[in-house]
């Protein structure tokens, strides 16, 4: 998905808000962040053979259940990248 800044609720800095600057450097970090947690969650194993003990069914409960949270940090990337283009223009 390409991400616009109409898709996001993003500020318009001004004098009496937050330093531009520190807005920037602070929505860089949480997109790197995000960005590492969801190599690192894509990584992390979720094999069958760690379910094979349990009910059926099972393993695929933990693949849709994995599959969500990986979904939930595009959108938290998607929301910091926003943030980022509209900051970078200041």
């Amino acid at each position: 998905m390409t991400v616009t800044t109409a898709d996001y609720t993003t500020p318009i800095t001004n004098l009496n808000g937050s330093d531009p600057k520190v807005l920037l450097k602070e929505w860089e970090l949480a997109r790197a962040s995000l960005e590492t947690a969801r190599e690192n969650l894509h990584m992390a194993t979720c094999h069958g053979r760690d379910f094979q003990c349990q009910e059926p069914g099972t393993l695929y409960k933990a693949l849709d259940e994995k599959s969500e949270a990986l979904q939930a940090l595009d959108a938290a990337i998607d929301l910091a990248t926003a943030w980022v283009l509209v900051l970078m223009k200041d």
